[in-house]
């Protein structure tokens, strides 16, 4: 890393097109050919936006990732900010988004209408996209031909608009500068080293900061995307991937197949968006390739923090505080500050910076450049007099062997004001006697689950505990 401050950064794409035209930008299923970032670039190119002011925020309800990819690149370049939504969502769900966010234009597949939005078009297809031909395209430009100067974009210029999970109330509308992206990408660097030689596999949504922050830390370096389905094994013995970035339930589906995972590509693991159990840390640390854990959130810009996992690691776990990122603990809360640190929340067309240190709403503690984070303040519920950290509840299941996973949800009661349910993913046949005796021998009155519930399903990459609790209400009130 070099003590110079850059103010400006070049377009990702158009920075490779003097010496590497043909190197591959994007690598997909089926019988397309790779594309190279000449063609990246010109399949950005071709989406001119006239109608946009530059400043405003382009809500794109698709699902095709290299779609999303290229209206990312062609925002960026046209100085409009990039704001993907999860497709899945229902109408009256989208145009709530965009309404408290403040946003004009949208671009969607057909079958979507957003009342009081003006929509946009063209919309990018993958058929719209040439077929790579990477012999046409010479890597070093021709003597006495003037090639196009590279594109510059400000550190400052707000780039996405990402809305955050939810998944712990209503989703905010996170802006994000290029900088913020920039910084992230670059102290992720610290413990994942990525080059122009690798590949990452794209297997989150681009709805999700985890997904755009892939994107951009692979172009940032000049490598490879690969775009993954939901077959993350089949990704892997497809694609040359040497990186990749999934969640605990994609991890757990993924070491299902531990037998296959030998002579892949695959250098690099990074697993975060929810705990790891300490099962899943010994499975990953015996696998062929090095595994991370990380801590982090959208309003960071992904990364804040991160761990290798060894044979050693268990929870709670001890992560590194990575560089441009400014961590301090006030009464158990993590606060936040850095490069990093997003803009602000954009409500009704106004961005609200966030106050500095910007509290994470996560308790943790700090010793030396370690982080341990021990859950979400606003997860935590009174029992009977005494605070209950719902992830706290959730290691110690985990830790009983007949316990995969679990979830812990406050409910009312008349007793107590509030009791724990667990929802649990049993490793094999529910027992839920032998596993109330375990909570009543190692585990405080106030800790101990009072019902325990079938595991749920959700949409999406992260539970939503209000939903689950609301959820647990009802089923036990038919009992």
């Amino acid at each position: 890393m070099t003590s110079a401050v850059p103010t400006q950064l070049p377009c990702p794409v158009k920075a490779q097109l003097p010496n590497r035209a043909s190197a591959i930008a994007i690598y997909r299923h089926g019988p397309a050919t790779p594309l190279s970032y000449a063609e990246l670039d010109q399949a950005i190119s071709a989406l001119n936006l006239p109608q946009i002011p530059s400043g405003e925020v382009l809500a794109v309800i698709l699902d095709e990732p290299l779609s999303l990819i290229i209206w990312l690149l062609a925002c960026l370049r046209q100085g409009i900010i990039f704001c993907p939504i999860d497709p899945r969502l229902t109408e009256p769900e989208i145009q709530q988004r965009c309404r408290h966010a403040g946003i004009k234009y949208y671009v969607s597949a057909n079958k979507y209408k957003v009342a009081g939005l003006t929509k946009v078009s063209p919309r990018v297809t993958p058929e719209a996209i040439p077929e790579a031909k990477p012999e046409a395209i010479p890597e070093q430009p021709k003597p006495g031909i003037a090639t196009e100067p590279p594109l510059h974009f400000d550190l400052n210029q707000p780039a996405t608009l990402v809305f955050t999970s939810g998944s712990s109330g209503s989703a905010k509308a996170a802006q994000h500068s290029l900088g913020n992206h920039y910084y992230s990408a670059l102290g992720s660097q610290l413990l994942i080293p990525f080059t122009s030689n690798d590949c990452w596999l794209l297997s989150l949504p681009l709805y999700h900061i985890g997904g755009i922050a892939l994107v951009f830390r692979a172009l940032f370096a000049g490598g490879s995307i690969a775009l993954g389905s939901r077959a993350t094994q089949h990704d892997l013995a497809c694609f040359p991937v040497t990186h990749a970035s999934l969640v605990p339930t994609q991890v757990y589906r993924l070491l299902q197949h531990a037998n296959d995972l030998g002579g892949l590509s695959l250098r690099y693991l990074l697993v975060g968006g929810a705990a790891l159990t300490n099962t899943l840390c010994q499975q990953l640390a015996e696998q062929p390739f090095t595994s991370f854990a990380s801590y982090g959130l959208t309003e960071m810009s992904s990364q804040v923090a991160t761990v290798k996992i060894t044979p050693h690691t268990v929870q709670p776990l001890s992560y590194e505080i990575l560089p441009y990122r400014q961590v301090n603990i006030e009464q158990q809360g993590i606060m936040l500050s850095g490069p990093c640190l997003f803009m602000g929340y954009r409500q009704h067309g106004r961005l609200i910076a966030p106050p500095l240190p910007f509290n994470s709403q996560d308790s943790g503690r700090i010793t030396g450049q370690t982080l341990q984070v021990t859950g979400r303040l606003d997860n935590m519920f009174i029992a009977g007099g005494e605070n209950v950290q719902p992830e706290q509840v959730e290691q110690a299941l985990a830790n009983f062997a007949m316990v995969k996973q679990a979830i812990v949800v406050p409910i009312d009661d008349p007793e107590f004001g509030q009791v724990a349910v667990a929802y649990i993913d049993w490793q094999a046949n529910a027992a839920p006697t032998r596993l109330a005796q375990l909570c009543r021998e190692q585990l405080p009155p106030w800790q101990r689950p009072k019902h325990f519930l079938a595991w749920p399903q959700w949409p999406g990459l992260k539970p939503n505990r209000k939903a689950l609790a609301h959820q647990a209400e009802q089923i036990l009130t038919k009992r």
